[in-house]
């Protein structure tokens, strides 16, 4: 079995994306941003592929 992502909620979103991009070393996407939900989120990818929503 292959995880392709994981999803992670939280009230700080820029503070866990900055955690992760430091200690992990990920790469992210461009901030997805949904108005009509007001929803936003980023992929933060693993080098392997897995990412985290």
């Amino acid at each position: 079995m292959k995880l392709e992502h994981i999803a992670i909620w939280t009230s700080d979103l820029e503070k866990m994306r900055a955690f992760y991009l430091r200690f992990f070393e990920l790469e992210s996407n461009e901030k997805y941003y949904n108005p009509k939900k007001e929803f936003s989120s980023y992929f933060l990818s693993f080098k392997t592929g897995a990412r985290i929503e």
